[in-house]
């Protein structure tokens, strides 16, 4: 479906629903001319909030296995073999009730790092639902029968999409998501896709700022950043004036606003 009827139609939903603000994610690329004339004809404008990141951080798959690590740092392969080494296996499950094995770790992922998470409601109906369309996977690390951390991946056409994950401190030493990861690679190159996208990075480049932790480990996978367009806010009730969005500040009062 073309980008301004798909906009339409979700602007019909949302009028259904009685929402007041509808809010867009467009994949579009911050250095695309093509962006600038699909926001102006559907009426798109800035919002004062992202609701995921905008920016996200591609790894190419080209060559195969041995091409992909010799092309990571010297340090993530060593975290990869130690893995190996220490005992850490990684299960690769297909069916639903996988989720209820990584939900866990990824609540234990959400309390350590403040962030809002979603339930375990809603990653059963993302492997689920996604899982009729195209290949998706959850891989568990564990260490001795514990699972000590997980993901939860699609494969796109050509493009393995790392979605949700998380992992315990309990083995960390053993470095298990890097063997997680170099599995997901595995898993994405035998259902031929050719980069991996290993979604949000923070805004900023500070080592030093929030996000920079995760930054880091993405950044040792080689590969780089692709910045898109913010989160675009679409009217829905136009007389209603500034209404919509004092009633947006209100309720996400204390959440700072985009720089």
């Amino acid at each position: 479906m073309p980008a301004l009827a798909l906009i339409g139609a979700a602007r019909i939903a949302a009028r259904h629903k009685r929402a007041l603000v509808l809010k867009l994610d467009p994949e579009w690329r911050a250095d695309d001319p093509a962006a600038s004339r699909l926001l102006r004809a559907a009426g798109l404008h800035d919002s004062p909030y992202d609701v995921q990141h905008r920016n996200t951080w591609l790894v190419p798959l080209d060559g195969g296995e041995d091409a992909v690590l010799s092309r990571v740092k010297a340090s993530t392969r060593n975290h990869i073999r130690k893995a190996e080494r220490g005992g850490v296996h990684i299960e690769r499950r297909t069916d639903v009730a996988a989720v209820d094995d990584f939900h866990p770790l990824f609540r234990e992922t959400v309390r350590r790092s403040g962030f809002v998470g979603r339930d375990l409601d809603y990653h059963r109906a993302v492997v689920r639902h996604l899982g009729a369309s195209c290949p998706v996977v959850v891989l568990l690390a564990r260490v001795g029968g514990e699972a000590v951390a997980g993901m939860i991946a699609v494969a796109a056409g050509s493009r393995l999409v790392y979605l949700f994950g998380g992992s315990s401190l309990r083995q960390s030493r053993l470095q298990p998501a890097y063997l997680m990861h170099w599995e997901a690679i595995r898993w994405g190159l035998g259902n031929g896709c050719s980069v991996y996208d290993m979604w949000g990075v923070p805004n900023h480049e500070d080592p030093s700022a929030e996000g920079a932790g995760y930054y880091e480990f993405k950044r040792r996978w080689n590969g780089e950043i692709a910045r898109h367009i913010r989160c675009q806010d679409a009217s829905l009730w136009p007389a209603l004036g500034p209404l919509p969005r004092l009633a947006e500040r209100l309720a996400l009062r204390g959440r700072p606003l985009l720089t």
